[in-house]
């Protein structure tokens, strides 16, 4: 009698833990399936960075140059490997902005450029002029930038986009 009842109990234990497996299966199959979608999406999303026909350049809070895209290499005339790295202001031209010679230098420390509004969670509502930004013919340069601050990781990104006036 004691032994009907602990292997009924242990079937019953056991039909449970095939329920449950079955439910984690399906778990499983469906955040394969929501990762590879994600990373189709990162992929295309990387593709229309890449490929846009207006600079676009993505910034950490240091005023450093994380991303370029082919564009923003071909305008600075400057190898990626240049670009990115390096500070917004400096690889722009940037005669308002600190230099990174001078000591405890912040590209954020600017208090005419918006590209530190969306890190402070402010907003830059219209996009700015910037006559020092050329591309070597004179011409001035409307600098667009995100509404607001994204995360990747740990870290805080702002999009930068650059068109001419």
């Amino acid at each position: 009698m004691v032994r009907q009842h602990a292997e009924h109990e242990l079937t019953k234990l056991t039909e449970k833990l095939k329920g449950a497996r079955e439910v984690l299966d399906k778990e499983v199959a469906r955040r394969g399936e929501v990762e590879t979608q994600l990373q189709r999406y990162m992929s295309e999303a990387d593709l229309t960075f890449e490929q846009a026909p207006v600079v676009d350049v993505i910034i950490n809070e240091d005023g450093r140059i994380v991303k370029a895209n082919h564009a923003a290499v071909r305008f600075l005339r400057q190898p990626l490997s240049v670009v990115q790295g390096s500070h917004f202001c400096t690889a722009f031209n940037c005669s308002r902005a600190c230099r990174e010679d001078k000591p405890n230098h912040s590209c954020m420390a600017c208090d005419y450029c918006p590209i530190r509004l969306p890190f402070k969670g402010e907003l830059a509502l219209e996009p700015r002029i910037f006559p020092m930004l050329s591309d070597g013919r004179g011409r001035r340069h409307r600098l667009l930038v995100s509404s607001y601050a994204f995360t990747h990781g740990k870290e805080k990104l702002v999009l930068l986009s650059l068109e001419r006036e």
